[in-house]
């Protein structure tokens, strides 16, 4: 195992979580992956046959656009935290067991990434529902004017 794992001299360096005192970790890091997983897999199936029935079962041009925007953003928001979540999940479980040396920072940000969960959900509402990225785009329009405006100088021509 050593020369499998181990550098030239046969020292084995920890890569993740790894050891005897924490065998219960490996258990509850793959129940944590299987079930948001299986979770979120089956509500991006239940978006997608949403979405293929609203296609097929056409009502109002209104209806069927908010209906997209809608789905959309809901597929968007069962893949972000399965991107979010359970990559990082799957790759600290599985690194120690790898006979590769993944440096400590790789893991900080695996830690960071499953705080991003929320920030990815917000987004995609606003990239998605088009009446949100409108309001957005007029209030930092607004803003921007309101913020730029106070800056410009105005010049007085003293002969007139």
């Amino acid at each position: 195992m050593r020369r499998l794992f181990g550098d030239n001299e046969g020292k084995v360096t920890a890569t993740g979580i790894g050891g005897p005192f924490d065998r219960y970790l490996y258990v509850i890091l793959g129940h944590l992956f299987i079930s948001l997983s299986s979770a979120y897999s089956i509500i991006i199936f239940c978006s997608w046959k949403i979405y293929k029935f609203m296609k097929i079962h056409k009502n109002s041009i209104l209806e069927i656009d908010i209906q997209k925007q809608l789905t959309k953003t809901l597929i968007v928001q069962a893949i972000i935290p399965l991107l979010t979540c359970c990559v990082p999940v799957f790759i600290m479980m599985i690194a120690p067991l790898l006979p590769i040396m993944i440096p400590e920072f790789v893991f900080v940000l695996l830690g960071l990434v499953l705080t991003y969960i929320p920030l990815g959900n917000g987004l995609s509402m606003l990239l998605y529902v088009s009446v949100y990225r409108t309001f957005v785009m007029n209030l930092l329009r607004e803003g921007c004017r309101y913020l730029f405006d106070r800056y410009i100088s105005t010049t007085v021509n003293p002969l007139e």
